[in-house]
């Protein structure tokens, strides 16, 4: 994952002791983090407590990291540790039982991330991206395409719920993918166009 200028000079400021900047990483990375948990199959509650601890264990290891991909590795290496011990604290399964890992693994926090983990966690920051860009859509436009996107929604259920026509539902989404287009850089909107056509639906 490709880090911007931006971030580097965050993380740098954070290193020193910054509190204003570790903010600013705080708020980069809580819902990325928690979209990564989520897909473990927890509660969002326990997702959003297991996020904040973690970032909260970053500030006191802000003199611990040589670069930004070494804190990004820690940030979700520890988020998945967590979420197993959660997991396993609690006797619950997942349906996918290839992310589970053994007792003996959920101890070793140096194991590497898996390629599927690795994939999560793109499409964690992807939908991170894709709201950060439907936010910046006009109202009635950007509650639409928030149901249809990130909740997930169906048109009937839209059209239900905001007592509205499909056909609104429908001319808002062309509206609102329209504008994405001309809101997101190239290579935001061509992960994005995955999100939107389906292709991560089986998340």
């Amino acid at each position: 994952m490709d880090t911007s200028q931006e971030e580097i000079k965050q993380f740098e400021g954070f290193r020193f002791g910054d509190e204003a900047n570790y903010e600013l990483l705080f708020h980069r990375y809580y819902q990325p983090l928690c979209l990564f948990a989520l897909q473990f199959k927890i509660k969002k509650v326990e997702a959003e407590e297991i996020v904040q601890d973690v970032l909260l264990q970053l500030w006191n290891k802000k003199n611990d990291f040589q670069d930004v991909e070494k804190m990004r590795a820690f940030l979700y290496v520890s988020t998945r540790n967590a979420t197993f011990n959660l997991l396993d604290k609690n006797k619950r399964l997942l349906k996918n039982r290839e992310l589970f890992l053994t007792d003996a693994a959920a101890e070793a926090h140096t194991i590497p991330l898996t390629a599927e983990q690795h994939q999560m966690i793109v499409y964690a920051e992807m939908v991170k991206s894709l709201h950060d860009g439907i936010m910046q859509l006009p109202e009635q436009c950007a509650k639409i395409m928030l149901m249809l996107y990130i909740d997930g929604l169906t048109v009937a259920e839209i059209t239900e719920e905001l007592q509205i026509a499909g056909s609104t539902v429908y001319a808002q989404k062309r509206k609102g993918i329209s504008l994405l287009k001309t809101y997101l850089n190239p290579e935001d909107y061509v992960l994005i166009s995955l999100l939107i056509t389906g292709f991560f639906k089986n998340y």
